[in-house]
């Protein structure tokens, strides 16, 4: 598919980024962007082209955020990763953020290194095993490499 996008024409193939932090931010569209102010629409009856936030909406009618299912699975197995089957050392540097640049992340990456797989333990199992548990611990697993690769 090919056609405009924010008045840009993109042909077919063209990689477009999302910029959450900047249009949640966007003084013509938010009066006062940087104050966190949920009040905000409280009184607000949006139409099919409105900006509903994240979640947002009538839960009760399935209004939910379409990838929160995958979300909770990768966090739960990153966090089961990071906490209970690695050991590793998180040295000194620069975590500080530039959100003006595209992605947004540490200005060093993130760094972390004595990266060690913990022994398991007899008849302790750390991963709570589910159905396709290896995997998202596999996938877990490359998001956190990806992460920490500067």
């Amino acid at each position: 598919m090919s056609g405009p996008v924010g008045g840009v024409t993109a042909s077919r193939g063209t990689r477009v980024l999302l910029d959450p932090h900047g249009t949640n931010h966007d003084p013509q569209s938010w009066r006062d962007p940087e104050r966190f102010s949920p009040d905000r629409f409280a009184d607000h009856d949006p139409d099919p082209y409105d900006l509903v936030p994240q979640g947002g909406g009538d839960r009760a009618q399935g209004h939910r955020c379409a990838g929160e299912w995958l979300t909770i699975a990768i966090v739960s197995a990153a966090v089961r990763l990071l906490t209970q089957e690695i050991s590793y050392r998180v040295p000194a540097q620069d975590l500080s953020v530039d959100l003006r640049r595209m992605p947004a992340r540490p200005a060093s990456g993130f760094v972390v290194d004595g990266v060690r797989r913990l022994p398991v333990t007899v008849g302790v199992d750390r991963r709570r095993s589910t159905a396709g548990g290896d995997r998202r611990r596999h996938q877990a697993a490359s998001a956190v490499h990806a992460v920490t690769s500067p």
